[in-house]
C-alpha cells in the first residue's frame, strides 16, 4: 500500500510507508493547505485602506485565528490546483479583475464575494484594481504569482517564517 508523504519541505511524492520522513507540525501547516480532499484552496483577499490584504488559512483552515498566514498586498497561488478567493472590504467598494482570465468582482463591506480559478498554470497574472477611495489606485493593481505547488510551498514557508 502506497500513500502520500513529505520528503522534505517542499518535495511531495507517493512512498511506501516505510520511506515516509516526519515533518514538523509548522511545515505540515503549510503543506496541509493544499492536502484537502478536493476542496479548492481558498485565500481571503480583503480592500483596506486602497490596497489589498492577502491572508491564508492556517492549519485549522478557519480565518481569523493564530495561525492565519497574512502576506500584505501579495496574491502568490498554486498551479494546477482550485482556488477559490474570498473577496471582502472592510471601507470602500473595490473591483478585482483578472483581464487575461476574463473574470472580475467586486468586494463591498460586509459581504463576501468569491472567485474560483481552476487549473492555473505557472506564470503571472495581471491585477486591476480599483476603488471608490480617490486616487490611490497603485497599490491595488500589480502581478499575480502562478507557482508550481512545491515553489508555493516554499514561498508560503519563508513568508510565514518572516524571510520574505
Amino acid at each position: 500500500m502506497s500513500r502520500l508523504c513529505f520528503v522534505s519541505l517542499v518535495v511531495i511524492t507517493t512512498l511506501s510507508s516505510a520511506g515516509c520522513q516526519e515533518i514538523s507540525s509548522e511545515t505540515a501547516s503549510v503543506v496541509e493547505l493544499l492536502d484537502r480532499a478536493g476542496e479548492p484552496l481558498e485565500v481571503q483577499v480583503v480592500g483596506r485602506d486602497c490596497r489589498w490584504e492577502v491572508t491564508y488559512p492556517g492549519r485549522d483552515r478557519v480565518f481569523s485565528t493564530a495561525d492565519d498566514i497574512a502576506v500584505g498586498n501579495r496574491l502568490h497561488l498554486p498551479s494546477n490546483t482550485a482556488v477559490r478567493l474570498l473577496l471582502r472590504s472592510s471601507d470602500f467598494v473595490y473591483s478585482f479583475a483578472l483581464p487575461e482570465l476574463k473574470q472580475q468582482e467586486i468586494a463591498v463591506p460586509d459581504m463576501t464575494f468569491t472567485l474560483s480559478l481552476i487549473e492555473l498554470t505557472p506564470g503571472r497574472l495581471t491585477l486591476r484594481g480599483g476603488e471608490l477611495c480617490g486616487d490611490r489606485r497603485s497599490e491595488l493593481s500589480g502581478t499575480i504569482v502562478v507557482q508550481s505547488p512545491a515553489e508555493w510551498h516554499a514561498w508560503l514557508h519563508r513568508v510565514k517564517g518572516g524571510h520574505d
